[in-house]
């Protein structure tokens, strides 16, 4: 009976660390259902009782690469479940914490500078602290809201045209991918890059939204995801039309595409020149049968 108590316990304590639940009626009720849709694995939440629970054991237990083809709902609590696991190990989520936070203290007027100097030492291993933010002459303590704006303002100020480290993707949804130029802004731009994705792993870690609308592209370039020409579309969509029109119309009814060069703006003059493609490719004409050259 005290075993079974404890086990209860535990769930109820997973549960409301996930799902945010404080009503412990609504922790003990919720459970969740295992179907098979169209040969994929969904979970849907229902009220029942926490025997349900050994489905979240199930899918605690399976490794990233199985989840390929699971649905965005069951990834994400698997994700939910990993993360809980490391703060575990780490010594977090217990009612007196093993570790200390990562102390930061920010002026405002300094908000980039005093963040990236301070955070960017920060090992992998120490990422799974808890940040603790202070603001220099500033009366105020942190329960949540301040890590919470510190995250707001540092990922608007790192996204931001004028820091030169994204930039807009040519796109109808607003995603962002790397800026080709960040070296003309910052001498030390990979280091920046660098800061930029442990505050964006921290976020994800710490379950706090950000906008950070990354493009597709980066994003399955960091899951190791093969790209396909059709991911030209989270790029320019424009020019994906161009080119899906291209590959599947017949272009040698004289229809005049171009040759195998392309137009790239000179940074430092901001002028377009004319760079080839390949060996002599200003004399060598798009058709059919080198189409797919020209596009790959």
């Amino acid at each position: 009976c005290e075993h079974k108590e404890g086990k209860n316990a535990e769930k109820q304590k997973l549960l409301k660390s996930l799902f945010g639940i404080t009503n412990e009626k609504d922790v003990e009720f919720l459970g969740f259902k295992k179907t098979i849709k169209d040969g994929k694995i969904i979970w849907e939440t229902y009220k029942k009782s926490l025997e349900s629970y050994d489905y979240i054991m199930t899918l605690q237990s399976m490794e990233g690469r199985e989840l390929v083809n699971s649905t965005p709902e069951e990834k994400r609590l698997w994700f939910y479940l990993m993360v809980e696991k490391e703060k575990k190990a780490s010594g977090r989520g217990e009612e007196i914490d093993s570790v200390e936070p990562i102390l930061l203290l920010v002026e405002r007027q300094f908000f980039m500078r005093d963040s990236f100097e301070q955070f960017r030492t920060t090992s992998d291993l120490d990422l799974r602290r808890e940040i603790k933010i202070n603001f220099l002459d500033e009366v105020c303590q942190d329960a949540g809201g301040l890590i919470r704006e510190w995250f707001s303002v540092l990922i608007e100020d790192l996204f931001a045209p004028s820091f030169g480290l994204f930039r807009r993707a040519s796109t109808s949804e607003v995603s962002y991918l790397f800026n080709e130029n960040s070296l003309t802004f910052h001498e030390n731009h990979l280091e920046y890059y660098f800061f930029a994705g442990q505050v964006i792993a921290k976020a994800l870690f710490e379950q706090i939204p950000i906008k950070a609308y990354l493009s597709k592209i980066i994003v399955k370039l960091l899951i190791q995801r093969d790209l396909q020409i059709s991911d030209m579309q989270y790029f320019d969509e424009e020019l994906w039309k161009s080119f899906d029109y291209i590959l599947n119309n017949s272009i040698n009814n004289g229809t005049q595409i171009g040759n195998f060069t392309i137009n790239k703006k000179d940074s430092a003059t901001g002028k377009e020149n004319a760079v080839e493609l390949k060996e002599n490719g200003a004399n060598i004409t798009i058709d059919d049968n080198n189409k797919v050259e020209y596009i790959n």
